[in-house]
């Protein structure tokens, strides 16, 4: 997934854009929140005045790899400018063409361990191939507050936390497929999925697909283009 994020601060970053809203529902921030530190300026203001400022939406959208959650972001990232995406922290080696902050940050495993001591992470887990995964909350909390929305592709594990914490600012968007079939052969197709690691995701594909009624959105997603 290509990514050109304009990061102010860890974990928030910016697309161009320049369509109207389809986010479905996201007001956005007013038009000088197309950056966070447009966005805090803004609270400030109407903090200042008196009002009390607009909190923004968590759009999470969750699902088993090779369902087309990054497909589904990039197109409302590109249709919706005021719609941030939230950087996230794995352990994981970056792939060609990635770099830091795009599409993570990318730290070591003690780095890790340090952010979860200091109570940094919303949420975490280990996935494929022993790598970790884990969502910064300080950029949540600095966003949201600011009116600013964002968006993130989230496994099922790690929404069930983020929802505990943000209930009323979440809204949770399950990504299926209409066949096992289908799941199976997009996971195939992808380069760097070993052909050791198809049944591993597959069968955690399952155990997601399994828990897709907990949520208040379901959305088939049988064409990637």
């Amino acid at each position: 997934m290509t990514r050109d994020p304009k990061t102010d601060k860890e974990g928030v970053a910016g697309r161009p854009g320049g369509e109207p809203s389809a986010a479905g529902g996201a007001s956005g921030a007013a038009a000088s929140a197309g950056s966070p530190a447009g966005a805090e300026a803004a609270a400030g203001a109407a903090e200042a005045s008196g009002a009390r400022p607009k909190r923004g939406i968590l759009f999470l959208v969750i699902g088993p790899s090779g369902v087309g959650k990054n497909t589904l972001i990039n197109k409302v990232l590109r249709r919706s400018p005021d719609v941030r995406y939230l950087v996230t922290v794995t352990t994981r080696p970056r792939r060609p063409g990635e770099h830091e902050g795009d599409p993570y940050h990318f730290v070591t495993r003690r780095e890790f361990d340090q952010r979860i001591a200091r109570g940094d992470l919303i949420e975490w887990k280990m996935l494929h191939r022993g790598e970790f995964y884990g969502c910064p909350q300080q950029p949540v909390d600095d966003a949201l507050g600011a009116g600013v929305d964002l968006i993130k592709d989230i496994d099922v594990l790690g929404a069930r936390d983020v929802l505990r914490a943000y209930e009323a600012d979440t809204v949770p968007v399950f990504v299926a497929t209409s066949s096992p079939e289908d799941l199976a052969k997009r996971i195939r197709a992808r380069s760097h999925v070993a052909d050791a690691d198809l049944e591993e995701r597959m069968a955690r594909a399952r155990m997601e697909l399994s828990h897709k009624d907990e949520f208040k959105y379901l959305l088939f997603n049988d064409n990637l283009t």
